[in-house]
């Protein structure tokens, strides 16, 4: 049977708690230990021997990864942002943000040659997202409130200093040396770094908190 996989399967993905099964045995999608629930692009016949139709659910785990993150980035500018962060799972919430930050930071030293107005922006949505936590929120929003919140905390710091240092160009080293994310055409997430280059893994990571980001943990 191979629903007996449901036993095993936090020591093969450290974040899947259970898998969807069809009641034809297809594997439909997955959830978190906090009960997130993960669609497949398709469903997935687990078929053959278990090492291989494994290997398939793995590639399957990242590709629906990347079509929740591609519909999240999609529905960004059709949604309010406070509904936006509590529709999607955690770490696409995360990852879109981070692909906006960056592609509005960017447009304002393009287009104005400074971050001043991106500076208040920043601030605005911090606000949103604590009206959002002092909301009713289930367990699992919660949980992904307080990293996102961690992350854009970060954010606006990095912003206001390079507000502070008068950052204007796109190529400026106080820049580049940031960790932008950028949605490209290929419908992939692609994250640089100075010269460093690679694509958004897809790997599911679940409902975790992030650690505070630190001057001592955020030097390059």
């Amino acid at each position: 049977d191979p629903r007996n996989i449901d036993k095993h399967i936090r020591k093969l993905f450290e974040f899947i708690q259970q898998l969807e099964w069809a009641d034809n045995n297809d594997m439909t999608g997955f959830f978190s230990s906090e009960d997130e629930y993960i669609p497949h692009t398709r469903p997935l016949s687990p078929k053959g021997n278990v090492e291989h139709w494994l290997k398939d659910l793995e590639m399957m785990m990242k590709e629906s990864v990347h079509a929740q993150l591609k519909a999240a980035v999609e529905d960004y500018a059709n949604t309010p942002r406070p509904e936006w962060v509590l529709k999607w799972a955690g770490q696409c919430i995360i990852a879109g943000a981070n692909i906006f930050w960056t592609s509005v930071a960017e447009k304002e030293m393009e287009e104005k040659g400074h971050v001043d107005d991106f500076s208040a922006l920043s601030e605005k949505q911090l606000f949103e997202l604590v009206d959002v936590v002092q909301s009713p929120l289930n367990a699992t929003n919660r949980i992904n409130m307080g990293a996102l919140i961690t992350i854009e905390v970060h954010s606006k710091d990095t912003i206001d200093n390079m507000k502070r240092d008068k950052v204007c160009d796109v190529k400026a080293f106080d820049w580049i040396k940031q960790l932008r994310f950028y949605f490209e055409e290929d419908g992939l997430c692609h994250i640089k770094q100075v010269d460093a280059h690679f694509i958004y893994g897809g790997e599911y990571l679940g409902n975790t908190g992030r650690l505070v980001v630190t001057p001592l943990t955020d030097r390059i």
